[in-house]
């Protein structure tokens, strides 16, 4: 059962609903009156304790919320938190939307890993059933540790800033929600049990065959062994990336207007990249590739690019993944996304 009001949960534990509530008001500046949120509940802890939260909220905010709980085929167990998760629904009276697919399938077909198709088909369920009820938002349980896993997995990839930062807690192209990404996961866990709260246990997670895992198992605790204040840390750099992102989105609108598009080209002054700094210019070249592209771009491949528009020592291309070629010609730099 989900605790009813806030006069059955401890002092303390409305004390992380209201951060909870400030959050998402005042820090993400988001209005949620009138507003419906698709909450993502997979039966763990994590997703227990948001969908409690935020149904502790919605009358204050006078927002309403359905669930959505997607059977990814990959376990036996699943059957069993799917009619967990349905029946806690039906006895909570909130609305319940679950499906089912089968990722090895999937994975099979368009040659990915395990956990990337996974991802994929999660956020395509979740996008399908907002669009379905004309939903406004999709409310994901990442929280604080969640959080620190990412930047490693970033830092890993060799990601450049502000991105490093990790994930963010508003996706507005997307209309996901992070409301606890602020929040580590032992203060999740203690919220569970002060309120009585029951949960599921999906053992993949502790399978050390997949990084992420491995990250959060193996690698996550030398380092706050080493720092005890590593969450801490974490959870600066990520508001530092955040006010950094905000100023960069700003002066990269106003240069995107200067992209010449016409189908799978998008072409651009070489003039218009000379006069400004190269922090700003890697960043114009980075949000072009990664449009084109769909996915993240390496420092080294953007530096070479860059090096070779500032110095040109002639016509030359630069391949990047999914099959984008950027043409360097003398005036123009020609930027041609791959057959898909």
């Amino acid at each position: 059962m989900l605790p009813k009001s806030f006069n059955e949960i401890p002092p303390s534990e409305v004390k992380l609903c209201l951060k909870v509530k400030n959050f998402l008001v005042n820090d993400l500046g988001i209005d949620l009156c009138d507003k419906k949120i698709v909450v993502a509940v997979s039966g763990g802890v994590d997703s227990m304790v948001l969908l409690s939260i935020l149904n502790l909220l919605k009358q204050k905010l006078g927002f309403s919320i359905v669930v959505a709980h997607l059977n990814h085929g990959l376990r036996e167990e699943a059957k069993k938190e799917f009619v967990f998760i349905k029946n806690l629904c039906d006895e909570e009276g909130i609305e319940f939307f679950g499906g089912s697919s089968d990722v090895k399938v999937f994975c099979k077909a368009t040659k990915r890993g395990i956990e990337e198709g996974a991802r994929i088909i999660r956020y395509r369920f979740l996008q399908g059933i907002k669009k379905k009820l004309s939903a406004n938002y999709i409310a994901i349980a990442h929280h604080l540790n969640d959080l620190a896993e990412d930047v490693i997995m970033r830092l890993l990839r060799g990601v450049g800033w502000p991105t490093l930062g990790g994930m963010k807690p508003f996706e507005k192209e997307r209309s996901i929600l992070r409301p606890i990404i602020f929040v580590p996961k032992k203060r999740l866990i203690h919220f569970a049990k002060a309120v009585n709260l029951k949960w599921v246990e999906d053992l993949s997670n502790y399978e050390l065959n997949v990084r992420r895992n491995r990250v959060r198992h193996n690698i996550l605790p030398l380092f706050i062994k080493e720092n005890p204040n590593f969450l801490k840390s974490i959870k600066n750099l990520w508001e530092l990336a955040r006010l950094d992102d905000e100023y960069f989105s700003s002066v990269l609108h106003a240069l995107r207007k200067k992209e010449q598009r016409q189908g799978p080209y998008t072409t651009v002054l070489r003039s218009e990249f000379l006069p400004i700094s190269k922090t700003i210019r890697l960043r114009w070249l980075k949000a072009i590739v990664e449009d084109l592209s769909k996915g993240s771009v390496l420092f080294s491949n953007l530096n070479n690019l860059d090096k070779g528009i500032v110095e040109f020592n002639g016509e030359k291309k630069i391949q990047f993944p999914k099959g984008v070629v950027v043409e360097i010609k003398r005036h123009k730099v020609i930027f041609t996304k791959g057959q898909s």
